[in-house]
């Protein structure tokens, strides 16, 4: 268990329980040590600016906001899908309000299946993983989440004749389903209709080596859980890469589409940049949250130039996680009530 408040629901036992009877499964067929963690929303790692001190009052204070803000995010949905209509509809193609560079790259992935889809060396990552557990778990894999509608190849690292499978993963992955039909569109691969909070009622238990996610994180209604989500599936001493322009919602007021979390990187207490969400009622230190969960055993994060190179895009939070090979055991200062 973590450390966040009883009581629980009777939703939240019977859903961890099948989460328990899949990690003892893995544990029967595995070296490894079987990993269950009880799955609840981290409240207690958001802050509420400005709010209340108390942990009753301030846990109420996050999930109105949450609610508040999951009915603005159902408001943002046509916004989504109507960017990714017009990108991949061939009649767009001379219009002012899309973007040539970003149509060229759609109308591309339709006629071949290639896409631009991560920055960095992935393959880096991918290699460094498997070091540190040999040939316990089985193929290589690598997860993009939020991957949009444009779902990746096969990822081919140096001059290695065989490819790393990359499933892809999108919450909306339904809508961009029906934008294929409507447009009379063969896509040449489709990604899993998997929201990024609900990635192990997707996707097995350790089942990656890498999991990948760009310009998405900042899209959903709970990055946290995401970020838990994100971690189950992904194996002890493997990555999860954060790509995400920064503090992209303040253009727009967190009221344009579905950007209403903001990205960013401030000095921590012990003098190391710390990766931190925000918006203007919701912040947490992310690092400081994962490290102190037992989640990462290392996270680097840095501030760099647009991978673009275009300095009117403006700056982009790099951050890699590593998810510990031993489990920390949690302290705990549970009441009964």
């Amino acid at each position: 268990l973590d450390s966040s408040a009883w009581p629980f629901s009777v939703a939240e036992v019977v859903s961890s329980r099948v989460d328990f009877i899949e990690a003892s499964l893995g544990d029967r067929h595995s070296t490894q040590a079987a990993e269950f963690r009880w799955s609840r929303m981290a409240l207690q790692s958001i802050v509420p600016i400005g709010g209340s001190s108390s942990t009753e009052a301030a846990g109420s204070a996050i999930r109105r906001t949450l609610d508040r803000m999951a009915i603005r995010w159902v408001r943002g949905l046509d916004a989504e899908v109507g960017f990714w209509h017009a990108l991949l509809d061939p009649a767009t193609q001379d219009s002012p309000d899309v973007d040539t560079a970003a149509w060229d790259g759609a109308q591309r992935w339709l006629s071949t299946g290639d896409v631009d889809w991560h920055y960095g060396d992935v393959c880096g990552f991918l290699a460094d993983a498997r070091s540190r557990y040999g040939g316990i778990f089985g193929p290589h894999r690598v997860l993009n989440a939020g991957s949009g509608p444009l779902a990746a190849g096969d990822l081919k690292c140096g001059d290695s004749t065989s490819k790393v499978p990359v499933a892809s993963a999108d919450g909306l992955a339904r809508f961009y389903l029906q934008l294929h039909d409507v447009l009379g569109h063969s896509p040449p691969a489709v990604p899993v209709q998997c929201p990024v909070e609900a990635l192990h009622r997707c996707f097995p238990h350790q089942h990656f080596d890498v999991v990948y996610i760009r310009n998405a994180l900042d899209h959903v209604m709970d990055p946290l859980l995401a970020l838990r989500q994100m971690l189950e599936v992904l194996r002890p001493g493997g990555w999860l890469l954060l790509r995400h322009a920064r503090n992209e919602g303040v253009p727009g007021q967190f009221q344009l589409g579905l950007h209403q979390w903001a990205f960013d990187i401030f000095d921590g207490s012990d003098g190391a940049p710390h990766f931190i969400i925000w918006n203007p009622s919701l912040r947490a230190d992310v690092t400081s949250w994962l490290v102190g969960e037992g989640l990462a055993i290392e996270i680097q994060a840095e501030m760099r130039d647009h991978p673009t190179g275009n300095a009117e895009n403006g700056q982009y939070i790099w951050v890699n996680i590593r998810k510990p090979t031993k489990k920390k055991k949690n302290k705990h200062s549970l009441t009964p009530r």
